[in-house]
């Protein structure tokens, strides 16, 4: 599992990697897709899957204490057949909605284990259905391969590519 987490204090700014982001990144294979067989994917395929709810894979961490508002985090899911998961200035855990005060108040994994650390709440205008889903890489630098973005999603340039290559960088479909 890969995960690239990246902050910006504004929507409207896109991001700028550092570049230890910029090796993790690398580590996705075949850019967005995770495989090589995106690349043969027409730009609908590719977007297929775009707002389909996901879990990222630190929900399964019992020592998670959940994702902050002011971040987005990218990461290869198995509910994303060839795009992202997207965790889109989403605050808490999809597992704990209400949040915990400390490790024993009934917070688990997806699996069922007990969350051990503390967990914040999920923002009511952040839930889960809207700002946890598959995305995919609509425009950027690069010959793609790029989705299109289904209806209620644009295409928004969310990560900014200083020039090194960075085969994140570019534009997300983000919902509307």
């Amino acid at each position: 599992m890969t995960r690239s987490t990246f902050s910006r204090s504004s929507h409207s700014t896109p991001l700028k990697l550092a570049p230890f982001f910029l090796s993790l990144s690398l580590l996705l294979g075949g850019c967005v897709g995770g495989s090589e067989e995106s690349f043969d994917k027409t730009s609908a395929a590719l977007g297929a899957d775009v707002g389909v709810p996901c879990i990222l894979e630190d929900e399964y961490h019992t020592d998670f204490a959940g994702f902050s508002k002011n971040e987005i985090t990218l990461s290869t899911a198995g509910e994303c057949s060839v795009g992202l998961c997207m965790a889109h200035h989403f605050q808490g855990r999809v597992s704990c909605p209400a949040g915990q005060d400390d490790g024993h108040e009934g917070c688990e994994t997806p699996d069922g284990a007990p969350v051990s650390v503390p967990v914040k709440a999920q923002l009511p205008d952040r839930p889960a259905d809207e700002a946890m889903f598959c995305s995919c890489r609509c425009d950027g630098d690069g010959p793609g391969p790029f989705c299109a973005c289904p209806s209620g999603f644009s295409c928004e340039e969310l990560i900014e590519d200083w020039g090194l290559g960075n085969e994140l960088a570019g534009s997300y479909c983000v919902a509307n």
